[in-house]
């Protein structure tokens, strides 16, 4: 009997040692954080991480969206990296996140436009709209899109606006985000878009 439960233990212990698949770094596709083009980015801290995911897919940590089909997909948070620095407007903030996402591009896009008006955010308290600027592009095996999503608290008349860019290749995402208050000029969504074709050429290579 003690030899049958040895090999067991054996076989068990070398499942789990055999299946264990370390998380994969990320942080050599970002950005260096003093190439940010408005000032030196800080890397969001481990113990936050999941947070500032939450808030860049706006896929609640705590609460619901309404309607439930409305749900941002889930990212592995595990692999994200976060930078956040200063952005092209006062008060505004640039963020770069790579991570790994089971959901394509496409799928992204076609969660945007069936979904225009939801209630969600990081708490499931948030009223958000969204709609696509920049449709689905290809080049090579990246493709390409842009949004923007408001978001504005239950009884307030304040909308914060989030303009988004976002690359995939496989399953690895990149994510550009322009987040302040009231609404960007096209001059701030310019510089966030040229940031934006730096980060994906460093990331994926091509010319930025």
């Amino acid at each position: 009997m003690a030899a049958v439960v040895a090999v067991v233990l054996l076989a068990t212990g070398c499942s789990v040692s055999g299946s264990a698949e370390p998380a994969p770094d990320y942080t050599p596709l970002m950005v260096p954080a003093d190439s940010f083009p408005a000032g030196p980015a800080t890397p969001v801290p481990a113990p936050q991480v999941a947070g500032a995911v939450s808030d860049i897919t706006l896929r609640p940590s705590t609460g619901d969206v309404n309607p439930p089909e409305c749900t941002p997909a889930a990212v592995d948070t595990a692999t994200a990296v976060v930078l956040v620095g200063p952005g092209p407007a006062q008060s505004s903030t640039l963020t770069e996140m790579v991570v790994r996402s089971p959901e394509s591009l496409q799928a992204l896009a076609s969660a945007v436009r069936g979904c225009p008006e939801f209630r969600g955010g990081p708490t499931g308290q948030q009223e958000i709209r969204s709609e696509l600027t920049d449709e689905l592009r290809a080049d090579g095996d990246v493709t390409t899109l842009a949004l923007v999503r408001t978001l504005r608290s239950p009884g307030s008349d304040t909308v914060t606006t989030v303009a988004q860019w976002v690359a995939q290749r496989g399953d690895v995402r990149l994510v550009v985000q322009l987040r302040m208050l009231g609404t960007p000029s096209d001059t701030d969504n310019a510089a966030t878009a040229d940031f934006f074709a730096t980060a994906v050429a460093h990331a994926f290579g091509g010319k930025p």
